[in-house]
């Protein structure tokens, strides 16, 4: 939203948001390893944090 780029109505809140800074958080707490959320919605999601369709993921 800062950016100008909302995924929300302003006084919603916003899941994309709260994933990604979760997602954040567990990075930090985990420095070196790789996080990828498994969505449909990845162009909202990768604004925050590496995402992919599940059929993307290679484990």
């Amino acid at each position: 939203r800062y950016q100008g780029r909302p995924t929300a109505a302003v006084k919603n809140i916003d899941i994309d948001v709260i994933i990604g800074a979760s997602c954040q958080l567990l990075q930090q707490e985990y420095p070196g390893q790789r996080l990828v959320v498994a969505t449909t919605n990845v162009k909202h999601l990768s604004r925050f944090i590496e995402a992919k369709t599940w059929s993307e993921i290679i484990v």
